[in-house]
């Protein structure tokens, strides 16, 4: 049984502006949320003020971006010392209230909602912070019935697949329609952690129509074929298949039957949640041997 004062002792320790060691309690914070116990008393579920703690930690992470405004170490390094809060998001959004939480157009105020605010740090220079952040991003896009608002614009989608951009040249055909972003040559990310993530993400998008029609349109496909010929790990290339699976076959030929349920492939993930709130609508039972 987790204390009742732990954990907003712990946030206080991360908020309080004389405090020297905000990261050491952000690290601790990030441990305790890994347990249902622990997110559900970070996120207050059930309390009025649900999601209080999430806005606090929200504002800090938010003001602290930027390399010039980080403390520079004995050793001349910037020390981000709020990067830990994007593993705290990550963790809560483990369970269907903290995704609920994150995707409520009511709580993100002018900025839109929360997740979207988070857009901007999937390219941020500390690894800790975009890592936290791609796997909040993943986590909530098991709420299938948020897939529309989050690709009214190609801000998500281009930020899923840039780190699965490499220094490939495409033919004009490929290039056409392509996300503009995309369509230069790029360095690969080398964390096969932010690959694998993207890439669930992504199948995860392929679960609603408007996702797989989406995905079609701007030209991910070509993306997809020039990564799965560089990426090493078994895991992440079966679900590479299975993603182009998803995107060659279904809806083009109603009669092909997929073996592809994203939601299920992408639950190993996550370790504590409940279940996702929201049916996929890709459910077919035998596979097929598509191409990539």
């Amino acid at each position: 049984m987790l204390e009742n004062h732990v954990v907003s002792r712990t946030v206080d320790g991360i908020l309080e502006s004389s405090n020297r060691l905000p990261d050491l309690y952000a690290i601790l914070l990030s441990n305790i949320t890994t347990t249902v116990e622990g997110s559900t008393k970070l996120l207050q579920v059930g309390d009025p003020l649900m999601g209080f703690y999430i806005t606090k930690l929200l504002s800090l992470f938010t003001l602290n971006i930027q390399p010039s405004t980080l403390e520079t170490t004995e050793e001349g390094e910037k020390k981000d010392r709020y990067a830990w809060i994007a593993g705290i998001f990550n963790n809560v959004t483990q369970v269907a209230e903290g995704r609920q939480l994150f995707l409520d157009p009511k709580r993100g105020g002018e900025g839109g909602i929360i997740i979207k605010q988070l857009l901007p740090y999937l390219e941020h220079p500390n690894f800790i912070r975009r890592q936290g952040i791609y796997g909040t991003i993943r986590n909530c896009l098991f709420e299938s019935i948020s897939h529309e608002t989050l690709l009214t614009n190609d801000t998500l989608l281009t930020n899923l697949c840039l780190p699965l951009r490499g220094s490939e040249l495409f033919s004009q055909e490929d290039k056409e329609g392509m996300l503009p972003s995309l369509i230069a040559p790029k360095t690969r990310e080398t964390s096969h952690l932010i690959l694998s993530i993207c890439v669930d993400s992504l199948l995860l998008l392929s679960a609603t129509k408007m996702g797989r029609e989406t995905m079609r349109a701007k030209k991910v496909y070509p993306i997809l074929r020039e990564y799965d010929k560089e990426e090493t790990h078994d895991s992440i290339k079966m679900n590479v298949f299975n993603l182009v699976n998803v995107l060659v076959g279904l809806d083009e030929n109603p009669h092909l039957n997929i073996n592809v349920n994203p939601s299920s492939i992408v639950t190993s993930q996550l370790d504590i949640s409940t279940q996702p709130s929201n049916e996929v609508e890709c459910t077919t039972t035998t596979t097929t041997t598509t191409t990539i």
